[in-house]
């Protein structure tokens, strides 16, 4: 999905109803998804809007499932021992074996051969 960012800016119109109370930052900024909300729609509602880059995705975030059960896939003998894992522990072995030494995800991890934690590394890592 294509994520356009929309840096929003609080300002008071006609059309922004009442007065908000309270300390506001006039200049308050969000980034949204501009498939679920529209320049246009936010504009209606009193607000500023200007278009700028998408945030880059950082290594950290979670993986597609099917990016991360196909490099799984790729590893002999993982899914035999990831075969207990849920979705959460799926994905936090997905980003620790992309970001983490090898030293740190076998003491994390280390009922998994270090050989296949070391594969999986490589796999995802090339």
């Amino acid at each position: 999905m294509s994520l356009l960012a929309l840096k929003l800016m609080l300002t008071l119109s006609a059309l922004a109803g009442p007065a908000p109370t309270g300390d506001l930052d006039p200049n308050f900024q969000v980034a949204v998804d501009a498939n679920l909300y529209s320049a246009e729609a936010f504009r209606k509602r009193g607000f500023t809007t200007e278009a700028i880059e998408p945030a880059g995705q950082s290594p950290f975030a979670p993986p597609m499932m099917e990016v991360r059960e196909e490099a799984f896939a790729k590893v002999e003998g993982l899914e035999a021992e990831i075969a207990s894992f849920d979705t959460m522990d799926r994905d936090l072995l997905f980003i620790r074996a992309r970001n983490y030494a090898p030293a740190k995800l076998r003491g994390i991890y280390p009922k998994i051969p270090a050989s296949t934690l070391q594969q999986l590394q490589h796999v995802l890592r090339n």
